[in-house]
Parts: C-alpha cells; structure tokens; sequence
C-alpha cells in the first residue's frame, strides 16, 4: 500500500465534495501505476450507478482496453456498496484498500473480495469530518 494512492483518493473525495457530492474517491492501481480514477458524480449526472469505484472501473476498464482488470487493486475512501462490490468482483479486482467502514448497511462487503483497512488515523479523522460536514449541510 503507497502514501501516494491514500492520499490520491482523500483529494478526489474533496473533489466530489465540491461538486457536493457524497464525498467519496476511488482509484484503480495496476503495477504501482494508477489507471483509473473515480469521484461520485450520482447527482450531478443523475446516474444511480455514479459511483466513485465504479467510475474508476470504468476508466481503468478503458485503459486496459478490457473489461478483465485482472492484477489490479482498488484503493477507496469508503468501504463499497454492495453494487460496486459486485462491480469489483465481476472485474477481478484482487484487492480492495479502504480508509473507512461504512455504518449503515448490513452487507458484508469482505465476504466477497478481498478487503483491507488502510491504517492511517489523522486522515481517517479527516475524512470522517469531512463526511459528516457534508451530511450536516445536507440537513440544514
């Protein structure tokens, strides 16, 4: 796991949340080389399925020329849905790095790939402020 990458997908969560969208980054690395990038862009495109990981597959899916993207792992803000898991399992994604767990849903995303916690505190708490700003300004 690179410092590069975590902090890849901590400034594309910023990005989404400027364009105020549920503040989530996403990035696909193949080789120690980043191949696709995603931020959530569900409102501003109207997409249901306007995911951060699941716009990162689809750049990467691109770069490869390929929907296989078989040696790659995913580094991500949020620990995925339960769509984009099944996104991530359908293209082969070997790993999943995650700076945070996800506390309202019952699917257990590790059940299905391979899954493991970025361990890095000072931007976990940056991050989650972060969220819950967005969500505060949301309700207001």
């Amino acid at each position: 796991m690179k410092k590069d990458f975590v902090d890849e997908i901590y400034n594309l969560a910023v990005e989404s949340y400027n364009k105020d969208e549920i503040p989530v980054g996403a990035i696909v690395v193949k080789n120690n080389e980043i191949i696709g990038r995603g931020i959530n862009n569900r409102e501003n495109d109207n997409s249901v399925i306007g995911h951060a990981e699941i716009n990162a597959i689809e750049e990467a899916c691109r770069f490869v020329g390929d929907w296989r993207l078989d040696g790659c792992e995913m580094y991500v803000t949020l620990l995925p849905c339960m769509m984009c898991s099944g996104a991530i399992l359908e293209s082969r994604i070997e790993k999943v790095y995650y700076l945070c767990d996800r506390t309202n849903v019952c699917f257990k995303t590790g059940e299905y790939i391979d899954t493991i916690k970025i361990d890095d505190e000072e931007l976990k708490k940056k991050y989650l402020k972060m969220l819950q700003l967005f969500f505060e300004n949301k309700r207001n």
